[in-house]
């Protein structure tokens, strides 16, 4: 997944160790999972050399309010490129 973060989103995510992102076309934060259920808890974060660039390991939780069998994705399909 690649998303986007302002220094909001970097404060809540290393406060409460649960990705937080920043949505550019909504212009809001928002917690991974919120909806869904599925948050993505804060294994490793690793700042590349210039600090503009940022690689985490996290793990998916099990959703608390999800119905069975949906995917973690907001919509449930791939939207990305063909794979390679």
């Amino acid at each position: 997944m690649v998303a986007f973060m302002n220094g909001e989103a970097w404060r809540l995510t290393l406060e409460t160790g649960i990705m937080h992102y920043w949505s550019r076309s909504r212009r809001s934060l928002w917690k991974k999972g919120e909806t869904s259920g599925h948050t993505q808890e804060v294994k490793e974060l690793r700042v590349d050399c210039d600090q503009d660039c940022v690689v985490a390991a996290s793990a998916r939780s099990a959703a608390r309010r999800a119905t069975p069998g949906t995917a973690a994705a907001s919509t449930g399909s791939w939207t990305g490129g063909a794979a390679r």
